[in-house]
């Protein structure tokens, strides 16, 4: 039963001193490009928006996983028509910190999506569930900040029609 003890004791220090590694929070700033394409009724279009932002925050519960707020938007304007594509929501990401120079990531972000589009001075949004699956890395250039680089794929249904669009995207992680 003392050996017991001993084992519980150095089992909970062993935890402790695990969890020293642990961020308390993690900021993601990302530029990213989107090509995303709509469908409807059989028929599919696809439109680039390459001027677009993702920024999430990751609270980490454990060293492996954390719970992920995010926040994506991309515009484009072409000789006065504008489209542009939202995705927020939260969810979770996985994260491998046993390495403290690159640092893989995969996270499932749910919320909602807004697509909308201004053509010859009429406008016309549509809000519907959204979801996002994605991943990448985090390299590590000092001690809190972090390069990253990530793809995502993102989808969303109303009524029969849906977007989808796939995100390749890259900036800075700070880790506190």
């Amino acid at each position: 039963m003392k050996c017991m003890t001993w084992l519980l004791v150095v089992l909970a220090l062993c935890a402790l001193a695990a969890s020293q590694d642990r961020p308390k929070a993690e900021l993601s700033l990302d530029y990213e490009f989107t090509h995303f394409w709509v469908s409807a009724n059989g028929e599919s279009a696809g439109i680039n928006l390459p001027a677009g932002g993702d920024a999430s925050v990751n609270v980490p519960i454990t060293n492996f996983i954390g719970i992920v707020g995010e926040f994506s938007g991309a515009t484009k304007t072409v000789n006065g028509d504008t489209g542009s594509i939202y995705i927020y929501g939260g969810g979770v990401q996985f994260t491998d910190r046993q390495n403290r120079i690159a640092q893989p990531f995969g996270k499932f972000v749910v919320g909602v999506g807004t697509l909308s589009a201004g053509v010859f001075g009429a406008t016309d949004s549509e809000t519907a569930f959204a979801f996002t699956v994605g991943g990448g890395v985090d390299i590590r250039l000092a001690d809190h900040i972090y390069a990253r680089g990530g793809v995502d794929y993102s989808h969303a249904t109303k009524y029969g029609t849906g977007f989808n669009s796939i995100r390749p995207l890259g900036g800075i992680s700070f880790k506190f």
